[in-house]
């Protein structure tokens, strides 16, 4: 989920701005590009100082739940200008390598198939929403950007769901580890 809610982003948000009236929907795609480079390195330092990844993979896709419905709901330019921003920033900013990461901890003597597995379920995800995302295009022709918006707010939901699992099996862990 970490990958698909910034790839469903990046792949239709240029239609959304049409959709909304954006004159030069390409601009979207550098202020995502701009938060996700300032997202990388704020976070790296956020990380250094004592944030648990575990805490980001929580916190980053809340935030981008909250831009996709601002962006549903707001149907302005403005809005899918600070929207490309933020989601380049909570979404695509470092969050798969995050998960990545966070994998590896819990599988220690197998990092080499974690992170398989996880770039493996990233694939396949991406192929997945882009098809589904295609079929709502279809399905819903001028309608289907901010139908669009819909799926990728349910698979970021989906994406803190299994952050807060994996939130609360870091926890156990930790907490086993320490009475041994």
């Amino acid at each position: 989920t970490s990958s698909t809610t910034f790839m469903v982003w990046l792949n239709c948000n240029q239609e959304l701005g049409a959709a909304y009236g954006v004159k030069n929907p390409a601009t979207l795609q550098s202020l995502y590009a701009v938060g996700a480079g300032i997202a990388v390195l704020l976070t790296a330092r956020l990380i250094k100082a004592g944030l648990k990844e575990s805490t980001v993979l929580i916190l980053y896709p809340t935030i981008a739940v909250v831009m996709l419905a601002l962006c549903y709901f707001v149907q302005t330019p403005v809005i899918l200008f600070i929207g490309s921003f933020v989601i380049g920033y909570a979404a695509a900013g470092g969050v798969l390598q995050l998960a990545t990461s966070t994998t590896i901890s819990f599988f220690p003597s197998h990092k080499g198939t974690a992170t398989s597995l996880v770039m493996i379920a990233s694939s396949i995800a991406n192929y997945a929403v882009l098809s589904a995302a295609a079929g709502l295009t279809k399905a819903f022709g001028d309608a289907a950007p901010r139908m669009i918006i819909l799926l990728n707010i349910v698979i970021t939901i989906v994406g803190i769901g299994l952050a807060l699992v994996v939130k609360t099996q870091e926890k156990h862990v930790l907490a086993v580890s320490q009475v041994h």
